[in-house]
């Protein structure tokens, strides 16, 4: 998982993806009023699309294993592409 400002985290995706050879299995950023730019440079790097405004909300659902303390209805995922 990726997650961080929206150009990093869409750039870091995309290194981790064509230059390592590493599958990202979610990319996500903090800035919802970036969210369209941010979805179109992600795609087809990653295999889902997290976008949230909240700072903490984010932390926890990256660092949960099970993911069950944020909902898919409080951060807004998109399937990748």
């Amino acid at each position: 998982m990726v997650l961080g400002d929206a150009t990093p985290a869409a750039s870091m995706s995309k290194i981790l993806t064509r230059k390592m050879k590493i599958s990202v299995n979610c990319a996500g950023t903090y800035y919802k009023h970036d969210a369209k730019l941010f979805k179109k440079q992600v795609q087809g790097f990653c295999d889902e699309i997290s976008i949230t405004d909240n700072h903490i909300q984010g932390h926890q659902w990256k660092n949960s294993p099970e993911r069950k303390d944020v909902t898919k209805e409080s951060c807004q995922l998109f399937p990748g592409d």
